[in-house]
């Protein structure tokens, strides 16, 4: 710190000329670990005025700086050492010395992007008072660079400040979707017509999160519902790049638009064409069935009950031909979802209604074989909408209490949720953790370029009930009263089986936890 205040502060404190500043605004770099609080008040005005410097190597430095100064953490590692609170009084110099190197600097830097990233990302929601000057700004840059894109680093964290902006303003004031709508679809839909196809699934991943930050039963714009049935076009989804994106958004648009926007056209035929499209393709496989779920959910089976039986065969057309591990993992998941939302007698009588027996044979290998297996762990939201479809199957003890080489089948079930409350389930957290986190590290893909800050939300479909394990050892307990010593029996043979009675011994300490004594 002796060498920063004899020798360094003085040296950036006079006008951005020569040189010299660079290699200082490095030592800053290099040692910004060492800085406290007060130090960083005093160097980012420092910083902010070499940004004025019309040498390249000095405000890219100093672009840099600033970037990494606001990653720094305290001791704890949860809180910026200089935060929200304190850039505040500096926002109107940065953005202006950012967006003047943007717009006088023809050689897209990344570092002086990268920046607005992550200064965006800190101000968070204090943004909105220069939301639209911001805007503006980024998206005058997208129209540069679609010209002729030649840095993807800096295209990526344009559209991650893009994405940034969005969240900060969108994800606390719905209402502002509807001002941002106008700022973003006409540099958006050049982007389509040129087809540049860089950007692309860049668009459309900020298109889902403005969709999706649109309040309930809000209507669609024109320009939303103008773009739907484009997005159906099957030349699109042969892109691989397109797919992660394009399923994103498809689910978005039948979540807002629901039954109005699938009953126009020839929409709903056309979103069940992508979803056997996506489900014969092992790479796709998975956006097939966020697809075929997103339709169930928002639409509802009485909407869809023509649709319906044929995608169940559909599915096992495709189980059948080429079965596999994973496939199966997305089959159970399905499967519990549909019994959860629908209940098991609609299952049951689709898959029988497919071949005679046909929804046993499907629960016994498919289904309880596959739930858990060795290093398969399920995040908690799909272990809460297995644990539901399981608890909902156990309810039709009759039909499932047969059907697997193995031993009882409603047996098993119950041992399968013994083993996933067991696991617990680990959160996956497919946003960005934390807006201060040290790097946003840019791994480009040939095929999908994600964006951290464009994550999407992650959604409870049976938010109605809160806790499945209380849910389940509950029901359980109701349906082994309705029929005593049989099911407990049958319950306890399966359990004994299993490592030596361990998953025994997680149902009684779940029974003891929600005070159900009658399995214990």
């Amino acid at each position: 710190m002796d060498v920063f205040q004899n020798l360094i502060a003085p040296e950036l404190s006079g006008p951005p000329t020569g040189m010299l500043p660079a290699s200082c605004i490095r030592f800053i770099i290099t040692f910004r670990n060492q800085f406290q609080k007060q130090h960083y008040a005093h160097v980012l005005p420092m910083l902010l005025q070499q940004l004025a410097s019309q040498d390249i190597v000095v405000h890219t430095y100093a672009a840099a700086a600033i970037e990494r100064i606001l990653t720094v953490k305290d001791a704890g590692g949860k809180e910026l050492v200089f935060g929200r609170a304190d850039l505040q009084p500096h926002l109107q110099a940065l953005f202006g010395g950012l967006f003047g190197i943007i717009e006088s600097d023809n050689a897209e830097n990344e570092y002086v992007m990268k920046c607005v990233m992550r200064s965006l990302a800190v101000i968070a929601e204090d943004v909105k008072p220069v939301t639209e000057m911001i805007m503006s700004k980024l998206t005058a840059a997208l129209g540069l660079v679609c010209k002729n894109p030649s840095n993807p680093r800096y295209n990526h964290f344009l559209f991650e400040s893009i994405a940034v902006l969005v969240r900060n303003v969108c994800s606390t004031s719905p209402e502002a979707v509807a001002a941002f709508e106008p700022l973003l679809f006409p540099p958006f839909q050049t982007v389509l017509q040129m087809e540049v196809t860089e950007f692309i699934p860049y668009v459309f991943q900020v298109l889902a999160q403005l969709l999706e930050y649109r309040a309930p039963g809000e209507a669609l714009s024109a320009s939303y519902t103008g773009l739907f049935a484009p997005l159906l076009t099957p030349t699109l989804w042969e892109s691989k790049g397109n797919v992660p994106a394009l399923t994103r958004l498809i689910v978005a648009y039948v979540n807002k638009g629901g039954v109005p926007l699938l009953s126009s056209g020839n929409n709903l035929m056309g979103v069940l064409g992508v979803f056997q499209k996506l489900i014969s393709s092992k790479a796709n496989e998975a956006s097939g069935f966020l697809v075929i779920t997103g339709l169930l959910e928002h639409l509802g089976i009485d909407t869809l009950k023509e649709q319906v039986p044929q995608v169940f065969q559909i599915l096992m057309m495709r189980l059948q031909s080429a079965k596999t591990a994973k496939f199966c993992r997305l089959m159970t998941l399905f499967i519990s979802f549909f019994v959860a939302k629908f209940g098991a007698k609609a299952f049951l009588g689709l898959m029988n209604g497919i071949q005679p027996g046909l929804g046993v044979m499907v629960l016994g290998p498919v289904f309880a074989k596959t739930i858990v297996v060795d290093g398969a762990v399920y995040n908690k939201l799909d272990t809460k909408t297995i644990v539901l479809g399981i608890t909902a199957l156990l309810e039709e003890a009759e039909i499932v209490q047969g059907g697997m080489e193995s031993g009882s089948l409603w047996g098993n079930l119950v041992v399968a949720v013994c083993k996933l409350m067991h696991a617990a389930g680990v959160e996956k957290n497919d946003n960005f953790e934390d807006p201060a986190d040290a790097q946003i590290e840019v791994q480009f893909d040939s095929a999908f370029s994600k964006l951290n800050f464009a994550g999407a939300v992650a959604v409870d479909k049976f938010s109605a009930t809160p806790d499945f394990a209380a849910a389940f050892v509950q029901k359980l307990s109701a349906l082994c009263a309705a029929q005593p010593g049989s099911l407990l029996a049958l319950a306890n043979g399966e359990l004994d089986k299993v490592d030596n009675g361990k998953y025994k011994t997680v149902l009684q300490e779940v029974c003891g936890k929600y005070g159900v004594n009658s399995l214990m």
